[in-house]
């Protein structure tokens, strides 16, 4: 933001390049330098690669490492196909997936990322795998918990949030309805996402990343034979692209999760499915609301307006989470409860 504020429009490039680049030095090394401090004693060098740790990370992070590569070849993939759609579309498809990306990194962020220790901790603890288990439908109830009232509020509101946030210039009417077209395309599997991204990293805590690797190197030719159907065949052009990807997000999931099953056994908890139950119920007003709202306001949707709007999705948003505890369900309790006891520490 810094590089963004004081350098030029003819600068600003590179500037946001090298703002990134020592932001992500300056990330580094905030975690780096306390973690220093506290294994001073225990940091030292020794050259073992045949050492048993260095060969079990090498199986791990080899498979990983490609599994990352996989991601960039699907982009060239869809690429491909939507260079030879009408112009705008690998606009339309990059604006959708940088709104569909928002949620998302919250939840890869704040949820995702702090479990793999956790995971690896509870398989290392328990052999028959029960707290691995609970660990797994705890962090999976957490993402339900925010990417089902997401995947509403990009589904109903996100034309309007498109026109006030992209819509000007070149970007007319049209480009937002495609590009809302194509979000709706990526939000269907938001939830499917996070979930495969919590299986993988089940996986790489059972000291398996071979699976992942396999189930995303067959993404590649998936994602090529559902971009030939849904453009070539329907004729979608770059919604089309976007279903497809979604298409091979969730069967990504899902063969994970039947090799999670076969590997450790029957690991999905009816409290879960309780949870995802009880999301969707109380999400149902946040859906009515943002479609009714914005029939009413169509395309008279502004930055006042939508911030009305905030406001009164903030309202509802409160309501039901009051709905979801008044449903007993157990995460939305221990989320809300930590909140408030939280709030009222700061108030001490």
């Amino acid at each position: 933001i810094i590089a963004l504020v004081v350098s030029s429009p003819e600068t600003r490039p590179m500037a946001l390049a090298w703002g990134t680049m020592i932001g992500a030095v300056f990330q580094l090394l905030l975690q780096m330098i306390p973690l220093i401090k506290r294994l001073k004693n225990y940091i030292g060098f020794r050259f073992e690669p045949k050492h048993p740790g260095v060969l079990l990370v090498i199986s791990i992070l080899l498979p990983a490492s490609l599994s990352s590569t996989v991601g960039q070849i699907n982009i060239i993939i869809t690429t491909y196909f939507a260079s030879g759609l009408p112009v705008g579309s690998i606009s339309a498809l990059t604006y959708a997936n940088f709104l569909y990306q928002l949620p998302l990194g919250i939840m890869l962020t704040a949820l995702l990322v702090p479990m793999l220790p956790v995971l690896n901790e509870s398989v290392l603890l328990n052999d028959n795998k029960e707290v691995f288990k609970k660990n797994i439908n705890k962090s999976l109830r957490s993402l339900i918990f925010i990417s089902v009232p997401a995947t509403f509020i990009l589904i109903c509101s996100g034309e309007q949030l498109i026109q006030v946030m992209l819509e000007r210039g070149a970007f007319d009417k049209e480009s937002t309805l495609l590009t809302y077209l194509v979000l709706t395309g990526y939000s269907i599997s938001l939830i499917f996402y996070a979930a495969r991204d919590l299986l993988v990293r089940a996986f790489y805590a059972l000291d398996n990343a071979k699976i992942p690797f396999y189930s995303s190197f067959i993404s590649i030719l998936l994602i090529y034979v559902f971009c030939l159907f849904f453009i070539k065949i329907l004729h979608l052009e770059a919604p089309g692209i976007a279903v497809s990807i979604s298409f091979v997000t969730i069967f990504n999931m899902l063969i994970l999760s039947i090799l999670l099953r076969k590997k450790i056994g029957p690991w999905l908890e009816n409290e879960t499915i309780k949870h995802l139950r009880r999301v969707l119920l109380a999400t149902l007003p946040v859906a009515i609301f943002c479609t009714g709202f914005n029939y009413y306001v169509d395309y008279y949707f502004n930055i006042p307006i939508f911030m009305i709007f905030s406001t009164l999705l903030s309202i509802i948003g409160i309501f039901c989470i009051y709905l979801l505890r008044l449903l007993k369900d157990e995460e939305t309790i221990l989320i809300t409860d930590k909140i408030i006891s939280r709030f009222k520490k700061l108030k001490k």
